[in-house]
């Protein structure tokens, strides 16, 4: 499980700083139909956690009850534009905080995103948890809440079309830079 895990979030989790944890469950399944010709064979992948949890070494905390639901495809057009990945239900629980969210990406021509986000946590050692070095002595409790929506400009990489709110409420945040 926690492998699977590693490889989706690898360049964000510090992957030697984990430590998979209890008993839950990775499931994936997919189908592949059609010829490479005018259009590309159509790839559906389904699939979702239960209960993934790991331990973060350095600080000895844990993350537990990682769950979600997963739908992705290639669609049948050679530019990718009717691709799409469906994160929903997303949901984990860190030391002293939570988050769940809903994530949609659809059209890799011209992306399209939506996000429902609600969670909050505290920052006491997340900078060991994510790997980063130019980071140290985080500490304080950041709240989120958000549903955002728009297309995403791949060459200037700024959302067009946005809609929606991001509300961040930080309380007693601090960190040295290195």
């Amino acid at each position: 499980g926690l492998e699977l895990l590693n490889y989706i979030f690898r360049g964000i989790l510090d992957l030697d700083e984990l430590e998979q944890i209890g008993q839950g469950s990775i499931f994936l399944s997919g189908d592949v139909q059609g010829y490479l010709k005018d259009t590309l064979p159509v790839v559906q992948v389904s699939g979702g956690a239960e209960n993934i949890g790991f331990r973060v070494k350095a600080i000895q905390k844990d993350v537990t009850d990682i769950s979600f639901t997963l739908q992705a495809s290639n669609g049948n057009k050679l530019d990718f534009s009717d691709a799409y990945l469906k994160v929903e239900n997303f949901g984990a629980t860190f030391p002293e905080g939570d988050i769940n969210a809903n994530i949609s990406i659809y059209n890799v021509l011209l992306p399209e995103l939506k996000v429902e986000l609600k969670g909050e946590a505290d920052l006491l050692g997340m900078e060991k948890m994510l790997g980063l070095d130019i980071l140290s002595g985080m500490d304080g409790r950041v709240a989120l809440e958000g549903d955002l929506e728009g297309s995403i400009d791949r060459d200037s990489g700024r959302i067009l079309n946005r809609q929606g709110f991001l509300l961040a409420e930080l309380d007693q945040v601090g960190f040295l830079l290195a």
